[in-house]
């Protein structure tokens, strides 16, 4: 399992409105991680990390687990108390 590919599966979650799901996601990503560090890759029955150590996609993982709403073209949805973004101001 490739952390960029979860990745990719976790935001359409998101943004689909599938959060439990999405959160189930990282729960379980974050467990293979926590297990074997940061790796390319990740055997998807025991969670045992492959390929390359130090692997930078795997960071990944931090956003799945704390996005942040206020980041650039996000796709959080919209804090209620704060007014509609401009997509002229992009």
């Amino acid at each position: 399992v490739w952390i960029n590919a979860v990745w990719l599966v976790w935001l359409g979650l998101v943004r689909l409105g599938y959060r439990e799901q999405a959160e189930e996601l990282a729960k379980r990503t974050l467990a293979a991680v926590s297990l074997s560090g940061l790796h390319e890759y990740y055997d998807p029955f025991d969670g045992r990390g492959m390929g390359q150590s130090h692997f930078a996609w795997s960071t990944l993982i931090l956003e799945m687990l704390d996005p942040d709403p206020r980041a650039a073209y996000s796709y959080l949805p919209e804090p209620e108390h704060s007014p509609p973004a401009d997509p002229a101001a992009r």
